[in-house]
């Protein structure tokens, strides 16, 4: 089962408040296949309190070289992060392109 709600961590007062049940590590996942790039993001460690949200943009499933990071405890941050990525999608298939000119070549992925 799937819940949508918009949780922040920062308005949340009782440590055992059951709201930080909703703050698991599988948070999202918005995959653009034509790119094959991934935005991943999550809560680590899941229902801690004193955890934070961590987001990536993944090229290919390329899990060791995240082409674009964020670790905050804001929900603000962490939306106006995802928004940014979803309207770049220039530098994420310039990116694409990188790595595959080094695998073509036979070089590393970073």
């Amino acid at each position: 089962m799937n819940n949508l709600c918009e949780i922040d961590p920062s308005q949340i007062q009782a440590r055992d408040d059951p709201q930080w049940e909703y703050l698991e590590e599988d948070l999202l996942a918005l995959r653009h296949e034509p790119l094959g790039a991934t935005v991943d993001a999550g809560w680590y460690p899941s229902m801690d309190p004193d955890g934070s949200f961590k987001a990536e943009v993944l090229i290919g499933d390329d899990w060791q070289s995240p082409f674009s990071a964020l670790e905050t405890r804001s929900l603000s941050e962490l939306t106006a992060w995802i928004e940014a990525r979803l309207q770049d999608t220039r530098a994420i298939e310039a990116e694409v392109a990188r790595r595959r000119k080094l695998q073509s070549k036979g070089g590393s992925r970073q």
